[in-house]
C-alpha cells in the first residue's frame, strides 16, 4: 500500500482503495520473510526490480515507536482521521483540547464525554 500511495492510513485501506489495487494486474510480487534477528521495532524491505536491481531499505527503530515516537502533530493527525473514519460523531478538536490539557484537568472523565460525541445524545 505505502509502494503505490506513499502512505499506508485508513484511506489507503478502505474497500474502494483495496478493490481498485486488484482491479488490474498485480505490479509486483511480495514475500514476507520473518527474520529472527531483527528486533520487534525494525524491519528491512528489499525490492528485486525486473532489471534486476535491488533496492534495500533497513529501518533499526519503527516511526511510532517508543525509540521514535510519533510529533504531536502527528498523533493530532491520527485522532482526527480516526474520528472521521470511526464513525463516532466525535468532534476531534475539544477532545484534543482537553487531551492537551489533561494534567490540568479537575475531571478526567469528561474526556470520555468528549470521546463519545454524538452517541450520548
Amino acid at each position: 500500500v505505502t509502494l503505490a500511495h506513499g502512505r499506508a492510513g485508513l484511506d489507503e485501506f478502505s474497500d474502494a482503495s483495496v478493490a481498485a489495487a486488484h482491479a488490474g494486474q498485480p505490479a509486483f510480487e511480495l514475500a514476507f520473510n520473518d527474520d529472527d534477528s531483527l528486533g520487534v521495532q525494525s524491519a528491512t524491505v528489499r525490492l528485486r526490480l525486473r532489471g534486476g536491481q535491488e533496492r534495500v531499505r533497513h529501518v533499526a527503530i519503527a516511526r511510532g515507536s517508543l525509540g521514535a515516537p510519533l510529533t504531536d502533530a502527528d498523533l493530532e493527525g491520527k485522532l482526527r482521521e480516526l474520528c472521521r473514519w470511526g464513525g463516532s460523531g466525535c468532534d476531534p478538536e475539544p477532545l484534543l483540547q482537553a487531551l492537551w490539557s489533561l494534567d490540568r484537568a479537575a475531571d478526567a472523565g469528561a474526556l470520555m464525554q468528549l470521546a463519545a460525541g454524538a452517541r450520548q445524545e
